[in-house]
């Protein structure tokens, strides 16, 4: 990764990753327990992520 010279660099600068209920926050259980969920990308059904930017953190 260009910028992170090891992981605490890392783990700084994205803290958020480090989130044990990152995925709660965002998407229901049963939306996770979905064979949809096993597909490349599940877009969240309860909150964007505070990382994204455009359209996808509008809802659409």
């Amino acid at each position: 990764m260009a910028g992170c010279g090891d992981f605490a660099a890392f783990a700084r600068r994205n803290a958020a990753l480090l989130d044990s209920r990152l995925l709660a926050r965002h998407y229901r259980s049963s939306t996770l327990a979905a064979d949809s969920a096993k597909h490349p990308w599940t877009e969240p059904d309860l909150a964007p992520f505070p990382w994204v930017v455009g359209p996808r953190a509008a809802g659409g």
